[in-house]
């Protein structure tokens, strides 16, 4: 299955080519905590909205901190020659 290009470019570093696993770890467990909530409302019980909010901000921030301190680390795209 081929990637929509917007989805590579989220989950790739700067290259474009290596996959991040930062990114591939922030997108999964994003899609874990809403996967929770649908399970919760079709089953009919409450989603408590301050915990949902706190979930995703907090896996957001932390994986955006971890993002940035490997920003050092990663592959360099290749220089373009005139």
């Amino acid at each position: 299955m081929k990637l929509p290009q917007w989805l590579k470019d989220v989950l790739t570093g700067i290259n474009g080519k290596t996959y991040d696993i930062a990114r591939v770890s922030w997108l999964w467990t994003q899609v874990a905590i809403l996967t929770a909530a649908a399970a919760n409302f079709y089953h009919g019980l409450p989603i408590p909205l301050l915990e949902l909010g706190g979930a995703l901000g907090g896996n957001t921030a932390l994986h955006g901190a971890a993002v940035g301190l490997k920003a050092a680390t990663e592959p360099q795209p290749p220089k373009e020659t005139p």
